[in-house]
């Protein structure tokens, strides 16, 4: 299955899927990582973060993380960590 497909929809995913595609050190588990940090930011809009918005994303993303190694990492940046090292790390 195309990584383009799966992210098409919407179009920032299907923009930053395009330009990650090319990137020859990209998996797809990294494209489905992008894919559900952006479903995360879209469903976000209907609560009510405020400006604690992209934290409660980041905090999601590592909460659901299903690679230990992948969780160490990005649990040892601490608070620091932005959303979007976040996308980069993962």
């Amino acid at each position: 299955m195309n990584a383009r497909c799966i992210l098409s929809t919407t179009s920032e995913c299907t923009v930053r899927a395009s330009r990650l595609s090319r990137c020859s050190k990209r998996t797809m588990k990294q494209l489905i990582s992008l894919w559900y940090t952006v479903r995360l930011s879209n469903q976000a809009v209907n609560c009510e973060f405020g400006t604690t918005k992209n934290e409660q994303i980041r905090d999601q993303v590592i909460d659901k993380c299903k690679s230990t190694e992948l969780w160490r990492k990005l649990l040892v940046k601490g608070q620091e960590l932005t959303l979007t090292e976040t996308q980069h790390i993962a």
